[in-house]
């Protein structure tokens, strides 16, 4: 899988604690899988227009690309109103071609409006860093944590499935992020790297560190 994750230049000093909104606390430095990349506002939609149309010529069939057939590009969302009304604002046109599908993974859990954290609890899924806390703050990490989501319906073992079915929590699966120097790689501005303790290393063997700060 390649990742990529962009912050926009002019927003680099707005995360955490410098966002006013109670309800909203993005986290663009906590991007737990690679190193993370500014790109100045005016050239961001051109940027991802390049990615897109590779995703949409990739791995084609010479039937395909003779008949110029794009491939199929799926875009996993939580809540999908936040992507359409960026991509629009962007000046995309990505969701009115025959060839994307917008698949908005919050609809299909049964209360209205869950929040995520819930669901990759439910799931098994690691979400919460033993040092850096709640990772679902990063929308590059919540791409991941979706594929994982998706992928996990799928490929559940019948013990967690069964667990599932009954309203049980799975056990969680393993850390997901790792290889990335989380506090070193990605830095805001006028902060310092920071070191993981030795004792705060993640351990695949315990549960999940539970955070205060996530559930209301």
């Amino acid at each position: 899988m390649e990742q990529h994750h962009w912050i926009v230049k002019e927003f680099r000093g707005h995360w955490g604690e410098t966002c006013q909104a109670k309800e909203h606390k993005p986290a663009p430095y906590s991007f737990a899988f690679g190193k993370s990349e500014l790109v100045p506002e005016l050239k961001l939609a051109h940027r991802l227009n390049n990615v897109f149309m590779y995703l949409c010529k990739l791995n084609r069939t010479a039937e395909e690309k003779e008949q110029g057939k794009l491939r199929k590009v799926v875009f996993l969302t939580w809540d999908s109103r936040l992507v359409e009304m960026t991509i629009e604002r962007l000046g995309l046109k990505w969701f009115s071609q025959p060839n994307v599908e917008l698949w908005d993974i919050q609809k299909r859990f049964v209360c209205p409006g869950p929040r995520l954290e819930f669901a990759l609890q439910t799931l098994g899924i690691r979400f919460v860093d033993q040092y850096f806390g709640n990772l679902a703050r990063n929308s590059g990490n919540v791409s991941v944590f979706l594929l994982q989501m998706f992928l996990s319906t799928f490929y559940m073992a019948d013990g967690m499935r069964n667990a599932f079915v009954r309203g049980q929590n799975p056990p969680w699966l393993p850390y997901s992020w790792a290889g990335v120097d989380l506090g070193r790689v990605n830095v805001p501005p006028g902060q310092l790297p920071t070191r993981r303790p030795p004792e705060c290393e993640n351990d695949n063997s315990v549960p999940q560190k539970s955070d205060p700060k996530i559930w209301p």
